[in-house]
């Protein structure tokens, strides 16, 4: 993938970053509008017929749009995200919003795997509604992952959560399986439940044989 062209590059950018914006399939034709690259419909569809075929998107049921897969993403991050520095205001807005008691609901969150887990957690908003299809962990950097709760329509909801500096990708991976697995059909407020409840059983059997 590192010999990726130029064109396949800017239409993976626009589609994932498309994805994370609006939470849906992403068509050619919302390329073509939008993209840097000035290509027809029909271009932009063999571009991302190969990378569907390279494995980095993927079609959502019978949706003519297409979303990123887990490997997309992380190509993406690697390789195509822009970082830029926050300016002071931002800076100051993030800091102020720590422990914000308007933040707290949607923050609580808790390691799902009874091995302590090590690893992740799952940020839901229990306003937010819809149906749980799908949930990736992604690593961003040492401590830093993205959490990418698949729901039904296509829409999606992010998080950046906290982690473990030294989480390794298998135990992400086994998160983002066992929680697609044990959620998959609930909605948000109900995926945080049983996420809530996991957590204290985990907790419960640690402080049993503690």
């Amino acid at each position: 993938m590192d010999s990726m062209g130029e064109r396949s590059r800017a239409v993976l950018r626009f589609i994932v970053e498309a994805y994370l914006r609006e939470g849906g399939a992403v068509g050619s034709r919302t390329v073509a509008r939008g993209g840097p690259l000035g290509l027809s419909p029909a271009s932009i569809r063999n571009v991302m017929a190969d990378l569907e075929e390279a494995g980095l998107l993927r079609a959502p049921h019978v949706s003519a749009g297409r979303v990123p897969t887990e490997a997309g993403l992380r190509f993406y991050i690697d390789t195509l995200m822009e970082a830029g520095e926050l300016s002071p205001a931002e800076r100051k807005a993030l800091e102020a919003a720590r422990g914000a008691s308007a933040e707290e609901v949607v923050a609580r969150a808790g390691a799902v795997l009874s091995d302590l887990s090590s690893a992740a957690a799952l940020v839901v908003a229990p306003a937010s509604g819809g149906a749980v299809e799908q949930i990736q962990f992604v690593a961003l950097a040492p401590g830093r992952v993205l959490a990418v709760v698949v729901l039904e329509g296509g829409r999606v909801e992010n998080r950046l959560l906290d982690a473990a500096a030294d989480a390794p990708l298998a135990a992400l991976e086994a998160a983002s399986n066992y929680l697609s697995a044990r959620l998959a059909g609930r909605t948000l407020e109900q995926a945080r439940g049983a996420v809530e409840a996991e957590v204290a059983q985990g907790r419960a059997d640690l402080d049993a044989v503690a």
